[in-house]
């Protein structure tokens, strides 16, 4: 499926609401919406806590990016715009 349209969703340290965001973003965009979460380096992250996290998520609409240092909000941004590629970009804060 080719996407038109990307939600870029920053986390730092908020796992339920970004969660919530995501949810919000795919009920309320059209199917051809990709959401892009950018974790800048959240404490205390589990893999297990990722895996849970996305189940009843649709895999090929979600990408997860963990940086691997805390870069700060600019480059949450950043990184979400690059994963966008050719898509037009939907920014939450």
């Amino acid at each position: 499926m080719a996407f038109a349209l990307a939600v870029a969703i920053p986390v730092f340290g908020r796992f339920a609401y970004s969660r919530m965001a995501a949810m919000s973003a795919f009920k309320h965009s059209p199917p051809d919406t990709r959401v892009i979460i950018v974790d800048d380096f959240s404490p205390r992250y589990d893999e297990q806590d990722w895996e849970a996290w996305k189940q009843g998520m649709p895999a090929d609409r979600l990408i997860w990016k963990r940086h691997s240092s805390n870069k700060g909000c600019t480059a949450a941004w950043n990184t979400a715009l690059s994963l966008a590629r050719d898509h037009g970009a939907s920014f939450t804060c």
